[in-house]
């Protein structure tokens, strides 16, 4: 996770608002149990949950290890350099 993200492996409630009407129309992504990459922003101050997707369209792509590496890649590569 890039940025001041929770530590990798803790559960946190997310909230996820996707355009789909009926549940059978939901993502599999989005169901219990289900695997997927969250593009996510800090909510606003005092609002629960603490985190919500980017917006509807892009917020919620399935898990795939090929995109998990190359986003870690593209986040250590715009990581600040450290301070001297």
């Amino acid at each position: 996770m890039k940025g001041n993200g929770p530590a990798k492996g803790t559960t946190i409630q997310v909230s996820a608002f996707h355009y789909d009407f009926d549940p059978e129309d939901q993502p599999r992504e989005l169901r219990k149990g289900g695997r997927c990459i969250l593009f996510l922003r800090a909510a606003r101050p005092k609002e629960s949950p603490a985190w919500a997707i980017v917006n509807p369209w892009f917020g919620v792509q399935p898990a795939s290890p090929f995109k998990a590496r190359n986003l870690a890649r593209l986040a250590a590569d715009e990581a600040p350099a450290p301070k001297k």
